[in-house]
C-alpha cells in the first residue's frame, strides 16, 4: 500500500549495507526536507527554529542526590518489587517455626575457654581451637594483607554496582569477617590437616576464602545476564575466577557462590542471589551457625536441616539459574 504524501517523507529507506554513521547522516538530511511546522521538523510553521519542549538538563538528578550504593542496597521499597507474593505469603510461617524452634531449643551460655596455661602469643578460642604463638604470628600477618585489600575491593564492587543497574549490593556492612572469627577458620583447617601439615600455616590461611565476602541481588527474570555482567566486570579489573557452585537445586541452600583471587592471591567471595533466596539465607542463618557447631545434638540437627528445607523450599527459581557451570580451579 502507497504510503500517504505527508508521511512519504518520514519512511526510512531501506540501506542495510551503509555504516551507522551514514545512515544517521542520511536521516539528518531527509529531516531537513520536511515541510515546516511538520511534527517532524526541526522548524516551526514560520520557518524560525522549534525550541525543545523540554530542557533535558531540568531531567538530571543533582550529584549530590543521587542514591548511594548503600541506600539503594538498604531500600525495602526497591526489594519488594522483585520478591513473589507466594513468598511473602510464606514468611510469617516460616518466622514462627523458628521461634516455635528456639523455645525448643534454647541458647546455651557457651564458658569461656580457659587460657591460663597457653604460652604467650598464642590464641584460643572458646569452642578449643588453637593457634601457637608462631601459627598467631603468621595467621594475624595475612589477616593483615586481607584487611587492607577489603578496602580496595568494597570500592570496586561499589563501582561494578552503580555500572548495572540490576545488581544491588546487601549486607555490606558484614564484608569482612572479625580476626577471632577469621583465625577460627584457620585453626580449624590446621587441625584437619594430615601431621605434618601439608602445607604452611601462612598457605592454609592465605586460602581461607570467605572472610570478604559480598553479596548482589539479581532480578530473577535477569538473573543470568546480570550475573554474567558482574562476573565481566570483575574479570576486567584483574581478578581471577577460582571457583563457581551453583546451589539452586540444593535442599538447604539457594543461590551461586564464587571465589576470586585478587593478583596478590586475596580470596574473596562473591555470592549471587535474588531477593528471595537471600531472605532465607538470613533466615537460616542461625540454623547454619548451629549445624556447624560441634555442641548441637543429633536430635536438633534433625529439626534445623527439616526447617532449612522448608525454608528453600519456598524460594522460586530462576528459569536460567544453571547457566554457569560448576568450576574449581586447581589447589582452591
Amino acid at each position: 500500500m502507497p504510503l500517504p504524501a505527508d508521511r512519504a517523507h518520514d519512511a526510512p529507506h531501506q540501506q542495510p549495507d551503509l555504516p551507522q554513521e551514514h545512515q544517521q547522516d542520511s536521516l539528518s538530511r531527509r529531516l531537513t526536507t520536511l515541510p515546516d511546522g511538520h511534527p517532524s521538523s526541526p522548524n516551526d510553521e514560520d520557518g524560525a527554529l522549534r525550541k525543545p519542549t523540554v530542557d533535558l538538563r531540568d531531567l538530571e538528578l543533582p550529584l549530590d542526590d543521587r542514591p548511594s550504593p548503600a541506600d539503594r542496597t538498604d531500600s525495602p521499597e526497591r526489594q519488594e518489587l522483585e520478591v513473589s507474593d507466594s513468598w511473602r505469603e510464606q514468611q510469617p510461617e516460616l518466622q514462627s517455626l523458628w521461634d516455635r524452634h528456639l523455645e525448643r531449643w534454647p541458647d546455651k551460655e557457651k564458658p569461656s575457654a580457659d587460657r591460663s596455661a597457653d604460652e604467650p602469643g598464642s590464641w584460643r578460642s572458646d569452642s578449643g581451637l588453637f593457634l601457637s604463638a608462631k601459627d598467631n604470628e603468621k595467621a594475624g600477618d595475612v589477616f593483615g594483607r586481607i584487611r587492607a585489600a577489603e578496602q580496595e575491593l568494597t570500592k570496586v564492587v561499589e563501582i561494578v554496582e552503580h555500572e548495572i543497574p540490576n545488581a544491588t549490593l546487601a549486607g555490606l556492612e558484614h564484608r569482612l569477617k572479625g580476626e577471632d572469627r577469621y583465625k577460627e577458620k584457620v585453626a580449624n583447617d590446621l587441625q584437619e590437616r594430615l601431621s605434618p601439615p601439608a602445607q604452611d600455616i601462612s598457605q592454609i590461611a592465605a586460602k581461607t576464602h570467605d572472610i570478604i565476602r559480598y553479596t548482589y541481588l539479581l532480578p530473577a527474570d535477569q538473573y543470568s545476564h546480570s550475573q554474567q555482567q558482574v562476573r565481566q566486570k570483575l574479570e576486567d579489573r584483574g581478578y581471577e575466577l577460582v571457583l563457581s557452585r551453583d546451589s539452586w537445586d540444593n535442599s538447604q541452600y539457594k543461590g551461586v557462590n564464587t571465589r576470586w583471587a585478587t593478583p596478590d592471591s586475596v580470596i574473596f567471595e562473591v555470592q549471587f542471589h535474588t531477593t528471595e533466596s537471600y531472605e532465607g539465607k538470613q533466615l537460616t542463618h542461625e540454623a547454619y551457625e548451629r549445624l556447624r557447631s560441634a555442641d548441637t545434638s543429633e536430635a536438633e540437627r534433625v529439626e534445623l536441616r527439616e526447617f532449612q528445607h522448608r525454608v528453600t523450599a519456598c524460594i522460586a527459581i530462576p528459569t536460567d539459574a544453571h547457566e554457569f557451570p560448576d568450576y574449581r580451579k586447581e589447589g582452591y
